[in-house]
């Protein structure tokens, strides 16, 4: 498997992952995989005001 190396696509892939897999997760399961989703979207949008200044 390749590694994902822009926070912008590790962002949609981790959502992408969440949305069609939400119902088969436990309670759990779904909060770690929300946190990811919320690290990789903080993740991007500090790379995103890295590249603005």
């Amino acid at each position: 498997m390749k590694a994902i190396d822009d926070f912008e696509d590790k962002y949609k892939f981790i959502k992408g992952f969440y949305f069609a897999n939400k119902d088969d997760f436990s309670e759990p399961d779904r909060t770690k995989v929300r946190v990811m989703m919320d690290l990789a979207k903080m993740q991007m949008e500090q790379h995103k005001g890295v590249k603005k200044q």
